[in-house]
């Protein structure tokens, strides 16, 4: 049989010319054979019936298949075809296809271009008719293709070892137009390729994807060729990705058409088929959705648009950094080639957490020679964002709208926001806006994020529910919890986070109408204004505005006022406070007796203790957890009080100050300056202790003006004249709970007067001394105890002052007065106005030495005294002689005049009378045994019997009495002295009598000087009728030494007649004699020659008595 060609149709023979009429015979025997030839045609259509009905395959042998394959290659331009077997059947509709098995593809030279497992042809069936071969539809199983592209976007197609390249996929679509428009592929319909696996490996990406079981259709219309591919892709992970491929190629424009359906496809691989799609890389999440393209004749990209879902993933810009997680977005672009541009009409993020709906466009930029984007430029709309609380923040957020102005920059990835602006409605203004600018970046040691933010305005609230949690928590925390309304303006936030470093976070912002609880069970700061910051972990809040009301006291102004804490990375947080107030006293005190403090807790006294204005900075210092103590917090309170008065901080003193200063420590509470306490001057300070010891205990400390009008202030009414001047002394005052104040007063007395009338003591206000006084300042003041040591004055004692004011009485225990009084001494009130008595109660007094009782000229001048009792243990009148058991008293008056008994030595009674005068206090004794008492005084030892009586009268020198003295009936027995005398003259007759019932003298005078060492006698008498005496000389009453003269006269009865002509006691002859040595036993010595000398020239035989 004639073989068919494979070429396309070609014009006919010619057609025959008149055919001659044949003869009978042979017109028989064709129609013979023409009845065959349709019984073979019969058959053949019978045969191709039953193959259509069955569609089995009729196989060709092999010399059909080797003349084929032959006239195949015959045809070809280029390379050949190895045909393995054929096979032929009909299909259903009764087109005739052939199958060809094992085909191979081999180029020019050789190479194997392709292996295909089988290919299906139909044909035209009206061309077969015309013995051409026309194929229609191509059906090929199990081909393999390697597409390759090269760095600059070039490809290479490969079916085997041979590749044919191509100037891109313009270059594709174009050599597979020209391959169809001519030859054998002109006529062909549709090609199907089923079970394909086609391997792309990207030069750029250095990435290889494999296509497996993959579906194409080619279809060529009168317009192009379309070309669908539906196909599963293996990407290198567990996951398969499914894409859907149509390209539409048009020969009219060579424009063509593309679309892509993907689904699960990884963003990184969906990133590298377009410049648009580049920012994609950064991500790892599966992606489905949409691409449409046109592409131009000069094979550049026209137009891309696209549907894009993103499942759930992350953002990953670098295989080494910690992923930002994400769940789903959407997104609807279109990109524009010429202008470099991309138009996002949506993007849409929805999931449990995160809601977004966002608008704009971004420019590619920074291309480089493929025409990859190394940064886009960006500006977005957002019409909604909403984010759940993602433990970032305390409560979801949104906003209504917003706008991003940001720089992308693919590698390295960093993320520049020119400007992020969010939006929300705000009921005063309209619109609260939110702006940001920073960068993102990826390194290669983690992110480096570097946020500046600006509020213009924004309620408290608000802005503490877009604070991250995780961000600065204990500063987010403290805020939360102490700042519970009010508005932020003028906020400045910034954050940055350094690749292996702590992030760092800086916030500045003001505030105002702000409620701010600056301690915990403290009352609220109202209306505050102010700002704060926080920086480098430093946290600090400060007030310009705002008032705190405490319970008591009214409101207290707290502008200035500032927390610090330096470190809110520490647990627990430490916090500074430096608080500043303006306030009354009561309000601060109430405001610092709330917990932690407790201060004046069980005190003495309450927050109104005084009536002040307080200008006070308080330092705290206390760790923010819960159950703190006083002991916990360290604080310092210090300031000024003006216009203070307080009638209870001294019990019933009124206590005033026009300023004072005011510190309050963990030791106590202090109040110090110059005050007035009931109009007396105290410069000092009041301290009331915190310690649990010092509970209800406080004390005031202090100098105070010393004068009598002081004195009399404070109920201690001393009298007129007893103290003068004015003085300084320190003053400290001890208040308790239920107790009367109790006072100590100590002073150097220097400008102080002081004087007690009543013994003769003062002091001058130009010397100084020591004085000590503890008093209880209750209703009726008491002065626990006085002691005063000046102008030779030591003393301790007490006092008690009447009821109403005044002196009740004064008792000191001892009273050492100028080396002559040493005696307790009591001071007695007589009444308002009236002077004290004076009662002395034992002791001992230096007669020799007083200064009492001098009188001022016996005029009436001078203060009056009261009355003076007066009960010494001793009176020392001279060396030797000392009046013991001594009671005297004095009577009031200007003049000193009293009356005293005592005993001379412990011996002999005495009577006196106390006589004042200008020199002193003169003294007249009495006493009925004149014997006992010179016995007793130690001058004469064997006198007897004989009143005595006795006036010193002093002489304006310390000590020195000048005096006399006279003695009744006087009986002189035994006296060794005047034994002596009597047997030196012979008198035998005396002498008998001396030591018998003694001697008798009926008168005895004396007029002497008494020294505190002497007893100068200037004239001495004894005269009785047995014997006349005469005497003068010096008694040393230290040393009992005696150097005397005298006289003595025999028979004196008689021989005083001459005494007209002598001294008293001497007769008209007598012996001159003297007396020396021990007056226990002087040593006499008579010059008997005197007795020839008459009185009146008895004189040249003795010396001249002492001289007054």
């Amino acid at each position: 049989m004639p073989e068919p060609t494979i070429i396309p149709e070609q014009p006919g023979p010619e057609a025959p010319g008149p055919k001659k009429r044949r003869h009978p015979v042979a017109r028989a025997g064709h129609a013979g054979a023409w009845l065959l030839l349709l019984a073979l045609i019969f058959a053949i259509l019978a045969g191709i019936a039953a193959l259509s009905l069955t569609e089995r395959a009729l196989t060709l042998p092999a010399w059909v298949t080797a003349r084929i394959e032959t006239r195949i290659n015959a045809s070809m331009t280029r390379g050949a075809v190895d045909l393995g077997r054929i096979g032929l059947f009909v299909d259903r509709r009764g087109v005739p296809r052939i199958s060809l098995i094992d085909v191979a593809l081999t180029d020019s030279d050789g190479t194997a271009v392709a292996r295909l497992d089988r290919v299906q042809a139909s044909f035209d069936p009206m061309a077969l008719l015309e013995r051409r071969i026309v194929p229609r539809r191509l059906t090929l199983s199990g081909a393999q293709v390697t597409l390759r592209r090269d760095a600059e976007g070039g490809f290479q197609l490969s079916f085997g070892q041979g590749e044919t390249a191509f100037p891109g996929l313009a270059g594709v679509l174009d050599e597979m137009d020209a391959l169809f428009a001519q030859g054998v592929y002109a006529g062909i319909e549709r090609i199907v390729i089923d079970d394909l696996t086609i391997i792309v490996e990207d030069a750029r990406s250095a990435r290889v994807w494999t296509i497996n079981g993959g579906d194409l259709t080619l279809t060529q219309t009168s317009e192009g060729i379309e070309i669908a591919l539906a196909a599963e892709v293996f990407n290198g992970t567990d996951d398969l990705a499914s894409a859907e491929l149509s390209i539409i190629s048009r020969r009219a424009d060579s424009l063509a058409e593309l679309s892509v359906k993907i689904d699960n496809v990884a963003a990184q691989d969906v990133a590298l088929q377009s410049p648009a799609l580049a920012v994609l890389g950064v991500l790892d999440a599966p992606i489905s959705g949409a691409l449409r393209a046109t592409l131009a004749a000069d094979g550049v990209l026209d137009e891309l648009t696209g549907r894009l879902a993103i499942g759930a993933g992350s953002l990953l810009p670098r295989p080494d950094l910690a992923p930002v997680k994400f769940d789903s977005a959407r997104a609807i672009f279109a990109y524009r080639p010429d202008l470099q541009k991309i138009e996002f009409s949506r993007i849409a993020v929805e999931s449990d957490d995160l809601t977004a709906s966002i608008s704009g466009h971004a420019y590619l930029q920074d291309l480089d020679l493929r025409g990859v984007p190394g940064s886009l430029v960006t500006q977005l709309n957002f019409d909604l964002l909403r984010l759940a609380p993602l433990d970032l923040f305390a409560s979801g957020v949104s906003f209504r709208q917003g706008a991003v102005d940001a720089r992308l920059r693919l590698n390295p990835f960093t993320l520049d926001l020119g400007q992020v602006v969010l939006s929300e409605p705000d009921e005063e203004s309209g619109l609260r806006s939110f702006a940001a600018q920073g960068r993102v970046s990826a390194e290669r040691d983690g992110w480096n994020v570097a946020l500046d933010l600006d509020v213009p305005e924004v309620p408290v609230g608000r802005a503490l529910s877009l604070w991250p949690v995780p961000i600065a928590a204990k500063t987010r925390d403290w805020l939360a919890k102490n700042i519970t309304s009010g508005v932020l303006y003028n906020v400045h936030g910034a954050f940055r986070r350094r690749p292996g470093e702590r992030p760092e976070i800086g916030v500045t912002f003001a505030y105002r109408d702000a409620t701010l609880q600056f301690l915990r069970d403290m009352p609220p700061l109202t209306g505050g204004a102010g700002y704060a910051s926080l920086s480098a972990a430093r946290f600090a809040i400060a007030v310009d505005k705002g008032t705190v009301m405490p319970e008591q006291g009214g409101e207290i102004d707290m502008a200035g006022s500032v927390l610090v804490v330096p470190d809110t990375r520490q647990k627990p947080a430490r916090g500074e406070y430096a608080l500043t107030s303006d306030s009354t006293l009561t309000a601060l005190l109430s405001l610092l007796g709330n917990p932690p403090l407790r201060l004046l807790k069980d005190s003495l006294h309450g927050p109104d203790l005084a009536e002040a204005r307080a200008k006070i900075t308080t330092t705290l210092a206390m760790e923010f957890r819960k159950g703190l103590t006083p002991k916990d917090i360290d604080y310092d309170v210090a300031g000024k009080l003006t216009g203070f008065r307080s009638g209870t901080l001294v019990q019933g003193r009124d206590l005033t100050a026009e300023a004072l200063d005011i510190a309050v420590s963990p030791a106590g509470v202090v109040v110090s300056g110059a005050a007035m306490i009931d109009g007396v001057a105290v410069n000092g300070r009041w301290r009331q202790g915190l310690a649990p010891d010092d509970r209800g205990e406080s004390q005031v400390r202090g100098q105070v003006a010393l004068t009598a009008d002081t004195l009399s202030r404070f109920g201690i009414a001393l009298p007129r004249g007893m103290v003068s001047g004015r003085g300084t002394g320190d003053v400290t005052v001890d208040l308790a709970t239920g107790q009367a104040p109790r006072v100590t007063v100590t002073s150097d007395l220097k400008g102080l007067g002081l004087r007690i009338d009543g013994v003769g003591w003062a002091k001058a206000p130009d010397t100084g001394g020591a004085l000590t006084l503890r008093a209880t300042m209750g209703k009726t003041p008491a002065v626990e105890s006085l002691s005063v040591k000046a102008a030779g004055l030591d003393t301790a004692g007490r006092i008690i002052l009447a009821p109403g004011g005044g002196l009740e009485r004064a008792t000191f225990d001892r009273v050492r007065l100028g080396g002559w009084l040493d005696a307790p001494v009591s001071l007695i009130g007589q009444g308002k106005g009236q002077p004290v008595a004076i009662r002395v109660a034992g002791g001992t007094l230096d007669f020799r030495n007083a200064k009492f009782g001098k009188d001022s000229g016996g005029s009436g001048g001078g203060a009056a005294r009261g009355p003076v009792d007066i009960a010494l243990d001793r009176l020392q009148v001279t060396e030797g002689i000392a009046l013991t058991a001594f009671n005297g008293r004095l009577e009031p008056g200007r003049t000193t005049s009293g009356r005293f008994t005592a005993r001379v030595n412990g011996g002999a009674t005495v009577q006196g009378d106390l006589v004042g005068g200008s020199r002193g206090v003169s003294l007249r004794l009495r006493a009925a045994d004149a014997g006992g008492l010179l016995r007793s005084a130690g001058l004469i030892q064997n006198g007897h019997d004989g009143p005595f009586e006795a006036v010193l009268v002093p002489t304006g020198i310390p000590g020195t009495y000048d005096g006399t003295l006279k003695v009744g009936r006087f009986r002189l027995r035994g006296a060794p002295a005047i034994a002596d005398l009597l047997g030196a003259i012979s008198v035998v007759g005396l002498l008998e009598q001396l030591n018998g019932d003694g001697l008798v003298f009926e008168e005895t005078q004396a007029s002497f000087r008494l020294t505190p060492r002497q007893l100068i006698l200037y004239q001495g008498s004894a005269t009785g009728s047995s014997l006349g005496l005469s005497l003068d000389g010096v008694y040393d009453l230290a040393t009992r030494q005696i150097n005397m003269q005298g006289v003595i006269s025999p028979i004196y009865l008689l021989n005083r007649i001459g005494s007209i002509f002598t001294r008293r006691g001497e007769g008209l002859f007598g012996f001159n004699f003297r007396l020396t040595g021990a007056a226990a036993k002087p040593a006499v010595s008579v010059n008997p020659l005197s007795i020839l000398t008459p009185g009146m020239f008895r004189e040249i035989f003795r010396r001249a008595p002492p001289e007054r």
